[in-house]
């Protein structure tokens, strides 16, 4: 888009900076000045407005046809994010008993942890070293301080925005990780693992191979489906991170197949 409609050059540019920068100027803004948040007492009708916000923000930067209107829109959607993510984290703590504000933390770390913001979640009480082939990731993480960032090449997938292919294949047979995160499209006592692009399941499997643990993230409603291309066994995972939705009896089947169920 930065190229396209707003005549970066090819590889990026000011508006790419910019793009890129908006939203967390915009989260900043709005922190700086959020005094005034707390007045708010029904935090449900602040998130609810909050999440309009952000889609009306990103309805006009979508029809934006000038950089700076793109940046004010995205700045925009970004300062409605930090307030639905203020009251969301506000309704937590009040709400929840203290036996279950863990649990209930634990679904917002899957939701997020399943998705591109994984960076979100990571500790920054200690040091890390992070590989991943997403750029995307690997660009939230950029300025943190205390996490060496291992990003692997390859061929840069549309789609998912994920290295594949020989070079990614390459990097991962001479590296040995403690824990391998990854999400999947399909889980089945039957065929395991599996996701429709064969590129994405041979780099899955080479992850799987490269680390001492595997950690499946999966909502019931990737179990029991299958997809073209096969990446593990049930018996390579040694956690699946699921909701509390999917059926105990098929729970029970999965935790004989070898992996530990962890429903929140």
């Amino acid at each position: 888009m930065a190229e396209r409609t707003f005549g970066d050059p090819p590889g990026g540019g000011p508006a790419l900076g910019w793009l890129y920068a908006a939203i967390p100027l915009g989260s900043f803004a709005v922190g700086v000045l959020s005094g005034w948040l707390h007045r708010i007492r029904r935090h449900g009708i602040g998130v609810t407005i909050a999440v309009i916000g952000w889609g009306l923000a990103i309805i006009g930067f979508g029809l934006s046809g000038s950089l700076w209107l793109a940046v004010l829109f995205l700045a925009l959607g970004g300062g409605a994010d930090l307030v639905s993510m203020v009251y969301r984290s506000a309704m937590l703590q009040a709400a929840a008993t203290d036996e279950m504000r863990g649990r209930i933390q634990g679904v917002f770390t899957v939701v997020v942890a399943g998705g591109p913001r994984l960076a979100d979640v990571l500790p920054v009480d200690r040091e890390l070293t992070v590989v991943t082939h997403s750029p995307t990731s690997a660009l939230a993480l950029s300025g943190r301080g205390n996490i060496t960032l291992m990003l692997v090449g390859g061929r840069l997938r549309g789609r998912t925005l994920a290295a594949v292919d020989d070079w990614a294949l390459h990097a991962l047979s001479d590296i040995f990780v403690d824990v391998a995160f990854m999400a999947t499209n399909g889980l089945s006592l039957e065929r395991g693992l599996t996701t429709p692009d064969s590129a994405e399941a041979m780099v899955k499997r080479a992850a799987i191979a490269a680390a001492r643990r595997t950690g499946v993230l999966a909502d019931r409603t990737k179990v029991g489906n299958d997809h073209f291309a096969r990446f593990g066994d049930l018996a390579d995972v040694d956690t699946l991170i699921t909701d509390d939705g999917l059926d105990e009896q098929v729970a029970e089947e999965i935790r004989r197949a070898g992996p530990r169920v962890e429903a929140v």
